[in-house]
């Protein structure tokens, strides 16, 4: 039960982070306008929800574990592919 709580824990803390960077990066977007910080916007905000999510579950044990491995899996996928998009596009 303890380890539960504990990764319950600690992925609630990386939504919290997730949550702090999304709205950073939203003040430096304002401030400079760069295009490609919509997707870095957008990879933290999904990574917020996604751990919020994976942290309630984890804690709740409301979802069976393999729902939970895919959406993090999933979610881990979608949100590296977000933050490299930037490196691939023209500004």
């Amino acid at each position: 039960m303890f380890l539960g709580t504990a990764n319950a824990l600690f992925e609630g803390a990386v939504g919290l982070v997730s949550l702090i960077l999304t709205i950073l990066t939203f003040i430096a977007y304002r401030r400079t306008g760069l295009p490609n910080a919509r997707f870095v916007i957008s990879a933290f905000a999904l990574n917020a929800i996604k751990s919020s999510i994976v942290a309630y579950s984890l804690y709740s044990e409301a979802v069976e574990h393999q729902a939970i491995e895919l959406l993090d899996g999933a979610g881990d996928v979608v949100v590296i592919v977000l933050l490299v998009i930037p490196y691939f596009r023209r500004s």
